[in-house]
């Protein structure tokens, strides 16, 4: 069988002893899942600061819409800006 240099480097590695046996498979599964879902579940929410000139952009844009003056109006306008 004709192997690539990805597989006879896998193979040379394990032959070399590079690898080790895991002792306990399910516990190793388990930890994995938990690494797992951490790494999905993330928020995916990021505070970004703005100079004074772009808060008063947001503010006015948001007033603009009807609402009132207010660090929600400044942070959806700065998510609609980041898109």
């Amino acid at each position: 069988m004709k192997l690539d240099k990805e597989e006879r480097n896998l193979i040379d590695s394990i032959e070399k002893g590079d690898w080790r046996s895991i002792t306990d498979l399910q516990e190793e599964i388990e930890r994995s899942k938990e690494i797992a879902k951490a790494t999905v579940g993330k928020d995916p929410r990021m505070n970004i600061r703005i100079v004074k000139k772009g808060s008063q952009c947001a503010k006015s844009k948001s007033n603009g819409r009807g609402n009132t003056v207010s660090d929600a109006g400044v942070e959806r306008y700065s998510q609609i800006l980041i898109r």
